[in-house]
């Protein structure tokens, strides 16, 4: 009778299959029984198959309109105060392929500002209540 049930996970490294072992009870015990589990299968989703609730929602900024106008809107307001705070470096480098759409959004940002603002509320408003 042995005194203890405790089994160890082993994975053998020649192989990709899952081992349960009885680890010897006895001194003189020299090997363990070993009982083979199976590997749990692996589920790929075909293009057939309907998404999970949690895969269907997670959408990029880009497919969702509401937030591509977040994304939108925090974009002309950061690249608005890193024109206030670099000006320099962004007009000198406006020609860039980086730097001018940043040039741009900051120009958008301080020319539209009062409906900038309206619009960072109004999406804040929504943010809070949807």
């Amino acid at each position: 009778m042995r005194a203890t049930t405790t089994r160890w996970p082993i994975r053998h490294s020649s192989s990709r299959r899952n081992y349960l072992v009885d680890p010897p009870h006895r001194a003189h015990e020299s090997c363990a029984a070993v009982t083979l589990i199976p590997n749990p299968p692996h589920h790929h989703r075909t293009p057939n198959q309907p998404q999970t609730p949690e895969q269907a929602n997670t959408m990029t900024a880009l497919f969702n309109f509401q937030s591509l106008l977040v994304v939108l809107l925090l974009t002309i307001c950061t690249s608005t105060y890193a024109h206030y705070v670099f000006p320099s470096i962004i007009d000198s480098r406006k020609e860039n392929y980086f730097v001018g759409p940043i040039w741009k959004c900051a120009r958008i940002g301080e020319r539209l500002s009062p409906y900038v603002s309206l619009a960072c509320f109004v999406m804040a408003a929504l943010e809070f209540i949807g």
